[in-house]
């Protein structure tokens, strides 16, 4: 590539990087006014839709917390109603077991009786057959 070239494509490079900044110092006032309002509109609206945005987020996170809240209630009602349950059982287990209990002691107690009452028949029966 010559040096003139090379000079004439540094010259369309720079005027290729210039040209778009120099459209926007052409511009009138008037579109450098509008300019700035879409500018700030476009903000504007941004700010709004980062504020919808916050705001669905805080709602989310309640609505989180509450169900949360609500699986922890209902999560000690189910081991509640459970202690219940094994409280119920272990008291059905032992009026069980003290029923058992008494029934044996009952007949324990009667075949004491009985052997007693066998026990006192034989001291009282004639042995020899002269007794009798």
């Amino acid at each position: 590539m010559s040096s003139t070239m090379k000079r004439v494509f540094l010259l369309f490079l720079f005027a290729a990087l210039l040209a778009p900044a120099g459209c926007v110092c052409c511009l009138s006032e008037a579109d450098r006014a509008e300019a700035r309002r879409a500018a700030a509109e476009a903000r504007a609206e941004a700010r709004r839709a980062a504020a919808e945005a916050r705001q669905a987020v805080r709602e989310a996170a309640a609505e989180t917390r509450r169900a949360v809240q609500e699986a922890q209630r209902e999560s000690q009602k189910a081991t509640a109603e459970a202690e219940r349950e094994t409280r119920k059982s272990v008291a059905e287990a032992r009026h069980q077991a003290a029923r058992e209990a008494e029934n044996a002691a009952r007949e324990a107690a009667r075949a004491a009786r009985e052997a007693e009452n066998a026990a006192r028949e034989t001291r009282t029966a004639p042995t020899t057959p002269s007794e009798q």
